[in-house]
């Protein structure tokens, strides 16, 4: 049974209990005790304009109990996030975080540490846990469903409940030079040849240098996220560790917590996330500016004003880069995953070194497993992505490459006639030393179904049982 919040989150203070939400198995029942809260007084900015709680745990088999609630200080509507607490108590399995999720992307995971409470410290109870977390919301759209699970050591997540959330845009009054094009893949899926292929197009830029990785907007934007995420429960750090310059990593602003006071609270949770994402924004196209202005005159002659897009691979966050930039936009790059683990196994024979995951596990059907899941989660992120988006498959890019770079072009108005487009697949197509040392096929083409002949049944099965929806949902055959 699933009980929601009745209230809707208003600026309540810490001492007026706020919602909620508790489930004790094997009942089953949900049970949510909550008090409506006031308005926010004067002429202080309301960010936070809904939020419910909702418990519904879907194996109490692996959870005896699990009770969250929002901690709602008097300026709890007035930043980009939330704060919580709870308590978990697992049954089989051992936990290792709580994970919170919105559209099929992770926003979150809170690593669990054993803590005991009650009678359960004295007898040792194991399965209890107590817990305090500060959730940016950055991450998830304005309107979001976030959803909340255990994770555990081994076998599958358990949904635990949802959080409604609902905000106002992130507005940080800037207008961005560039806009992003975000490469959604995975490794050996042909990023670099599309990545080739976008540098040749005309106003998009892509750092030259191979294997076109440059990720100089992914680190502002884990800037952005990292300096405006609230410090609470086991990720609290103390304001002393900002004296020892000996530790050069920064971290949350320690005065963005409960219990300090609500005016830096405030600020650090409102207006300065603005002003951060503006600084960010500004950096992202000095950056490239720069970059272009380098490189970009000897081969348009006229320097940054002929690019409106940079392309980088995997950008983080993407509702966060759509509230910012307007007119960013997001290819999906599919393969089917059984090549991808063909071609990756060779890469590594060939390189000599255990990558794209290979070092994480002890054996090749781990391995495939390990890939498998990547592509299903890809697959779901692709699905849960409901903003404009192009999906492009290596299987179509290889075989009539001309045709999926005018596709792309039409995505992203990009002004370029069958001439441009056929050049810049005849120089992506150019072969060097590098590209020659990348690839593991005899050609582009035998690179398509090598499964067949290379992947042993055993791996073959592996990828049925955990990517055959996902390889069925984008055209390929079992």
């Amino acid at each position: 049974m699933r009980v929601s919040s009745p209230n809707s989150c208003n600026g309540v203070t810490a001492d007026e209990d706020a919602a909620a939400w508790n489930w004790r198995a094997p009942a089953g029942v949900a049970i949510g005790t909550g008090s409506g809260g006031r308005e926010q007084g004067g002429s202080r900015m309301r960010i936070i304009q809904r939020c419910e709680i909702s418990v519904n745990v879907a194996d109490p088999g692996r959870i005896g109990e699990f009770r969250i609630e929002r901690m709602k200080p008097g300026f709890a509507n007035e930043i980009f996030s939330l704060f919580l607490r709870g308590t978990i108590q697992t049954g089989r399995g051992r936990l290792a975080a709580i994970r919170f999720s919105s559209c099929n992307v992770v926003l979150d995971e809170l690593a669990m540490e054993q803590r005991r409470k009650g009678l359960f410290a004295l007898f040792g109870d194991p399965g209890v846990r107590e817990f305090e977390f500060g959730l940016n919301l950055l991450g998830a759209p304005p309107e979001a469903r976030i959803g909340v699970e255990a994770v555990f050591a081994s076998g599958a997540p358990v949904a635990l409940g949802t959080i409604d959330v609902a905000r106002v845009r992130l507005d940080s009054a800037y207008v961005p030079q560039f806009s992003p094009v975000i490469l959604n893949s995975m490794g050996r899926s042909g990023t670099t040849l599309l990545m080739r292929m976008l540098s040749f197009l005309p106003g998009v830029y892509v750092h030259r240098e191979y294997p076109h990785e440059l990720l100089a907007a992914h680190y502002w934007i884990n800037f952005l996220e990292s300096l405006s995420t609230p410090q609470a429960g086991l990720r609290l750090t103390s304001k002393w560790n900002m004296r020892d310059r000996r530790n050069r990593v920064v971290a949350s602003n320690p005065y963005y917590r409960l219990g300090v006071s609500p005016v830096c609270a405030r600020y650090l949770g409102g207006p300065y996330v603005a002003r951060l994402a503006r600084f960010c924004q500004e950096n992202i196209d000095g950056i490239y500016g720069a970059l272009i202005d380098h490189e970009g005159r000897a081969r348009a002659g006229t320097g940054s004003r002929q690019f409106s897009y940079f392309a980088e691979k995997s950008l983080p966050l993407g509702g966060l880069i759509r509230e910012l930039y307007p007119r960013a936009r997001d290819i999906y790059l599919v393969r089917d995953v059984r090549d991808g683990i063909c071609s990756a196994l060779s890469f590594n024979r060939k390189r000599g070194t255990p990558a794209f995951g290979r070092d994480t596990v002890s054996s090749n059907a781990q391995f495939a497993a390990q890939r498998a899941d990547e592509f299903r989660e890809l697959s779901a992120r692709y699905e849960g992505t409901a903003w404009d988006k192009c999906l492009v498959r290596y299987e179509d890019l290889i075989r009539d490459p001309e045709a999926e770079a005018g596709r792309l072009c039409r995505y992203l108005e990009l002004d370029a006639g069958p001439e441009e487009v056929a050049a810049a697949v005849r120089q992506a197509s150019a072969t060097n030393a590098r590209l020659s040392f990348h690839q593991t096929s005899a050609s582009p083409l035998a690179s398509i179904g090598r499964w067949k002949q290379e992947l042993t049944p055993g791996l073959r099965a592996v990828c049925a049982e955990r990517a055959g929806e996902a390889l069925a949902r984008f055209g390929y055959a079992p």
